[in-house]
């Protein structure tokens, strides 16, 4: 190992250090985008009716027979 170059080390490539800094930043901006929406939440948009997009907004509400007596 002593005949080996010096600049040849893994952390004298700059291609590494590149890397590294792509996935930093990567990580840091899912970071704050999450830390934004939480912060931001958006507004529920104003709807007359019990569906958004044809899919309802809640449950339905379960009838007694069924809560009563689990399958």
């Amino acid at each position: 190992m002593r005949d080996a170059d010096p600049s040849a080390a893994w952390f004298r490539q700059p291609i590494v250090w590149l890397g590294a800094l792509i996935l930093a930043a990567t990580i840091v901006a899912c970071i704050a985008t999450v830390v934004l929406a939480w912060l931001h939440p958006d507004e529920p948009l104003p709807t007359g009716t019990t569906e958004v997009m044809k899919v309802p907004r809640g449950h339905p509400p379960v009838a007694a027979s069924s809560a009563d007596h689990p399958r």
